[in-house]
């Protein structure tokens, strides 16, 4: 049972009103109805001289007055007032988690945007679809290396450079050259200097 109190002005017993959340702040947006910092709180006042008494509530599951809830992580039951406050901290967690790792996404996605558009990525993504090209379409294709890829913005495309093949007479240290286009887009093989018609 809620305890026997006296008032510390008037030295009466004290009553007890209720249990509830005191709001510390805005309501919240994870759990309408409560604020984003809630003090649980007994609330107790004097009958004679008015004054309000606040106390940390005690968890007392033996109290008929006290209105108990079943908490969705643990399964027990609780004090309603005392687990609605624990819950709007879990939830600022948990939303505080996902702000996160949207951000971290969200700097993934600009750094993926600044690589591609600055021609770092597309440049590579044209050698490996040369090098794909030399591999599976070119006679003696594994042979070849790639040296580097450059971009022509007459062509629109990138131009990778291989070293070290056979030339048609059998013989090692050729060199050839891939058109890849399209300058964001390089993934289609136009052209190659081994058969230039």
């Amino acid at each position: 049972m809620y305890k026997e109190i006296k008032c510390l002005r008037c030295g009466k017993i004290m009553e007890f009103v209720k249990r509830e959340p005191i709001q510390l702040g805005k309501e919240s947006r994870y759990t309408p109805g409560f604020a984003d910092d809630c003090l649980p709180a007994e609330i107790y006042v004097c009958p004679e001289c008015g004054e309000y008494h606040f106390f940390k509530p005690e968890n007392d599951l033996e109290n008929p007055e006290v209105e108990l809830v079943k908490c969705n992580w643990c399964k027990k039951q609780h004090d309603k007032i005392i687990l609605s406050v624990r819950n709007a901290d879990t939830n600022r967690e948990i939303y505080n988690m996902k702000n996160k790792i949207s951000a971290v996404l969200g700097i993934l996605c600009l750094a993926f945007l600044i690589l591609w558009f600055s021609g770092i990525l597309p440049k590579e993504a044209a050698k490996l679809s040369a090098e794909r090209y030399m591999k599976n379409e070119v006679l003696y294709g594994e042979f070849y290396h790639a040296e580097y890829a450059e971009y022509s913005p007459a062509h629109d495309s990138y131009f990778v450079y291989f070293s070290g093949g056979p030339n048609p007479s059998g013989e090692m240290g050729t060199t050839r050259h891939i058109g890849v286009y399209y300058r964001f887009f390089p993934f289609f093989v136009w052209y190659d200097s081994m058969y230039p018609g």
